[in-house]
């Protein structure tokens, strides 16, 4: 598959689109054909190295532990690993594709990534993939006191919140 890969700290200068191996997934994995990344200060950071105790924090002390940068995505599942029961091949989905701490890259600059379930939410079916990439930067609000999902109090529309973004599905 093809993906932006790099090996050592730096500018933009430092990412190459190279032809690695398709990820495997574990068993609590789903593997997304990504349609969509975003690129966001996260990225910057974890691609420049700076500063510097992001490295400490995990990211790698002289290059990046994961070659391949990238943590916001949107496409549809590929595959499922034997633990996983909330998607299914074909779902279009949208989430963070990082394990660990946000300093570190993800792997969604490529054609697939392996993302753990619990990182995914399925995307709701009147937004398209390029609003999910372009409100991909998602910091769905797990354990951060805000409901992800929600309706207006007249019951009229639904709610994906996502940060501080909204996506609204009107009923048909």
């Amino acid at each position: 598959m093809k993906a932006i890969v790099q090996d050592r700290y730096g500018s933009p200068d430092a990412l190459v689109l190279s032809e690695i191996d398709r990820p495997t997934t574990g068993d609590d994995e789903v593997l997304v054909r990504v349609r969509a990344a975003s690129v966001h200060a996260d990225v910057w950071h974890a691609m420049r190295g700076q500063p510097y105790v992001l490295r400490i924090l995990g990211s790698g002390l002289r290059k990046p532990k994961s070659r391949v940068p990238g943590t916001d995505m949107a496409g549809h599942v590929e595959s499922v690993g034997t633990k996983v029961t909330r998607f299914r091949p074909g779902d279009e989905v949208f989430g963070h594709s990082f394990v660990g701490n946000l300093w570190r890259h993800g792997g969604a600059l490529a054609e697939f990534a392996a993302v753990p379930e619990y990182r995914l939410e399925r995307k709701p079916a009147r937004i398209t993939v390029r609003t999910g990439r372009d409100r991909a930067h998602l910091r769905i609000a797990r354990g951060a006191g805000c409901p992800r999902r929600g309706t207006d109090p007249a019951g009229t529309e639904t709610r994906v919140i996502v940060g501080s973004e909204a996506w609204v599905a009107s009923p048909s």
